[in-house]
């Protein structure tokens, strides 16, 4: 996991194994999304991992600025049946 995420220019905050759903864990700062992205592409086409899935975390700020960005984000979208 850490030639990949190194390889990258991410930094490594925490690695752990698990037990039950996933086997492990990795907690990584990469400079920007296309490089998290990357990271796992990477991994995903390496076949060294059966599952690898990755989880982009927001500051408090960020979510706000989204939840604000969405609140004035109108769309004409109804769903069916509504």
């Amino acid at each position: 996991m850490g030639f990949f995420c190194c390889s990258k220019g991410a930094s490594i905050d925490f690695v752990n194994g698990l037990l039950g759903e996933y086997d492990g864990v990795a907690i990584c700062e990469f400079p920007d999304n296309k490089a998290a992205v990357a990271c796992s592409m990477s991994a995903t086409a390496s076949g060294g991992f059966s599952r690898f899935e990755t989880t982009t975390l927001l500051t408090a700020q960020e979510a706000e600025a989204a939840m604000k960005q969405a609140n004035q984000t109108k769309t004409g979208y109804k769903p069916p049946n509504a």
